[in-house]
């Protein structure tokens, strides 16, 4: 597919996922089950902190294997502008357009 097409991933995520309230209770679910979270607590805090550094390493592994660029997509902001901002700033095929602005480890952790 990459070789007759441009290929991005986007990466959704959340900041409050990275800067969590230093006490405070969330309630988090997958749908069908929820649960409360005493996010203040430290033990919570870097389990949370782990998970989410380990989903991001397995996301960024794949895809450097496969060879297509993340873009980070916040879920605090509107979906469109940042679309635009996020792909006016990818190179194109023929080189034109502007920096790389693929998302790294770095970026979202």
């Amino acid at each position: 597919m990459t070789r007759h097409n441009d290929v991005v991933a986007l990466l959704v995520h959340d900041p409050l996922q990275s800067d969590l309230p230093a006490s405070a209770r969330m309630t988090v679910t997958d749908g069908e089950l929820q649960i409360q979270l005493e996010v203040g607590r430290d033990s919570i805090r870097r389990s949370i902190e782990q998970a989410t550094q380990d989903r991001l390493k397995g996301v960024f592994a794949w895809t450097r294997e496969i060879g297509v660029p993340v873009l980070p997509l916040s879920a605090a902001e509107e979906t469109a502008p940042q679309l635009r901002r996020l792909l006016g700033a990818m190179p194109t095929r023929h080189g034109r357009g502007g920096g790389h602005h693929a998302v790294t480890e770095a970026t979202l952790g």
